[in-house]
């Protein structure tokens, strides 16, 4: 993956810019002195000048490093920074241990990412095969509505809360100018998943609780959010509103599989307050054919672990014996249901039966 700023008006979300031309290499040796693999590629400005390349039939295990050269326009010439990356081992391959960094809800205006920066220490050490990413990459509230203990640390743009394409690729192009992130992004690979913050807040699959229509309508900022996602971080996959999936399954050799899955495009509507309700049968988080790939993946496994990758908490959230001074804070955060225990209905205790019928 990289992004090419081709002109000075070119930023990001501008739909500014010439396309232009990119040599692409990959390298088992961090000098280059021979290339495994090359090839050209076009950065558009129709994808926000974002871009993927999939280079097949790399040696599985194995690290490489990779990079990018403009080849034409006012920067032809100039190279990227060099990414490290390690493919995963072949299926039947006898692994003793894989070790992952798994990292979500990165608010900018919070605070600074160095657990990314210790990320990017620990990849070049060797210490982390892979990174998780989990969810909330980024936030989508205007700057200041939704700040840590310590208040707004930094500020985002656009100062806004993003609701348009535009807007989307702004706030990853201003993610991405973070050097912590960039250090983490280029020492190690990425696996990635959504949760409800690169869309709206408590988003389901027919809208969102941060959602207001007046400013446009949800199938349309859904589609927009989902369009920047997919431009802007390193995987494969489509929009589940064009009929493509992100969940999916990776495979670490006979020791792991990683079924990383998608609990915002299919769920229903957030739950009710009354706990017959919230545990109906009616009531899905991850939908019928998501469900049934999910237990397919985990009824045939062969592998010594199946590792889940959910973006909400799964195990059940009890808090009913806890002292009244912390049920008035809970209350605050997660709410309460109609016999005044606190209960957070935007994971999976909202769905009750879908992880009933999981495990």
């Amino acid at each position: 993956w990289t992004r090419v700023t081709p002109s000075v008006d070119a930023v990001p979300g501008s739909g500014a810019g010439p396309d232009v031309q990119l040599r692409w290499e990959v390298s088992e040796d961090p000098e280059f002195g021979v290339v495994e693999r090359v090839g050209a590629v076009t950065a558009r400005a129709a994808a926000d000048h974002t871009v993927h390349v999939d280079p097949f039939g790399l040696r599985p295990g194995t690290v490489y490093h990779y990079r990018f050269t403009i080849l034409d326009g006012e920067h032809a010439g100039r190279t990227s920074r060099i990414g490290r990356t390690r493919t995963a081992p072949a299926d039947d391959a006898d692994v003793e241990k894989l070790t992952l960094a798994v990292c979500s809800c990165a608010n900018f205006e919070a605070g600074y990412f160095s657990a990314y920066s210790d990320i990017a220490r620990r990849a070049y050490a060797g210490e982390i095969d892979v990174v998780v990413h989990m969810g909330d990459y980024l936030y989508e509230f205007a700057s200041g509505e939704y700040v840590g203990k310590y208040g707004l640390v930094r500020p985002h743009v656009p100062t806004w809360e993003i609701r348009t394409l535009a807007d989307y690729r702004s706030r990853y192009g201003h993610y991405r100018r973070d050097v912590e992130l960039q250090e983490a992004h280029a020492a190690a690979p990425w696996v990635v998943t959504w949760d409800d913050h690169e869309i709206a807040d408590d988003s389901w699959a027919g809208g969102a609780k941060g959602h207001d229509p007046f400013h446009s309508d949800w199938e349309t900022r859904r589609d927009a959010a989902m369009q920047a996602y997919l431009e802007w971080l390193p995987v494969r996959g489509s929009a589940p509103s064009r009929g493509g999936r992100i969940y999916r399954t990776l495979r670490y050799g006979q020791l792991a599989e990683v079924h990383m899955l998608d609990l915002r495009s299919y769920r229903s509507a957030p739950g009710m307050l009354h706990p017959a309700q919230r545990t109906s049968v009616d009531r899905t988080i991850m939908g019928a054919e998501q469900f049934t790939w999910l237990a397919n993946r985990l009824s045939t496994a062969k592998t010594r672990w199946n590792l889940i990758g959910t973006s909400v908490m799964m195990a059940p959230l009890n808090l009913l014996h806890v002292d009244q001074a912390v049920r008035s804070q809970l209350a605050g955060m997660v709410g309460l249901d109609v016999a005044g225990t606190p209960v957070n209905l935007d994971q999976w205790d909202g769905y009750a039966a879908d992880r009933d019928r999981l495990l």
